[in-house]
């Protein structure tokens, strides 16, 4: 491929990422998703983008239109977290409580092995979490997983009141 298309599509991405981020600090959803689709095609199976997308139909209230993209998501990056904690609160929210259930597992012992890991390792991880984030509006990297953990876990114990908000 020569430079400069290399150099036009680098551009481009970081056109398309900074119009994106803009919306979304904005909570101008439907133009977010407009620039990640338009992110993908240059980017390609981006797991990232795939999620931010899956956020901006959740944050829209179409569930089962943010599925797709979370599947997607995690077929590119199958230890991808934000996907997969994605999957089990939408499959719960419409009542694929077995579905919910598998992306909570897989989710979980993500975390767990996270949780096992070196402080080192783990604090790496937590900082750029933290980083991408914040850059997509979201709260740090330790409260919302461990929220979403008791969560899960209510979930895989069978808490009658978990999925039904």
């Amino acid at each position: 491929m020569p430079v400069r298309q290399r150099i036009r599509g680098v551009s481009n991405k970081s056109q398309l990422e900074r119009r994106a981020a803009r919306a979304f600090g904005l909570k101008d959803y439907e133009r977010v998703i407009g620039e990640l689709s338009d992110l993908l095609d240059v980017v390609g199976e981006n797991p990232h983008t795939l999620h931010a997308l899956t956020v901006c139909h959740q944050r829209l209230g179409r569930q089962e239109q943010a599925i797709p993209f979370a599947e997607r998501g995690v077929r590119a990056d199958p230890a991808h977290l934000g996907c997969l904690q994605a999957l089990a609160e939408l499959y719960s929210a419409c009542g694929d409580d077995d579905s919910a259930r598998a992306y909570a597992k897989r989710a979980l012992a993500l975390i767990n092995a996270d949780e096992a890991g070196s402080e080192r390792r783990q604090g790496l991880v937590r900082r750029i979490a933290g980083v991408f984030r914040r850059s997509m509006g979201a709260p740090g990297p330790n409260a919302g997983d461990r929220q979403w953990a008791r969560w899960a876990r209510a979930l895989l114990d069978g808490d009658p009141g978990v999925g039904k908000e």
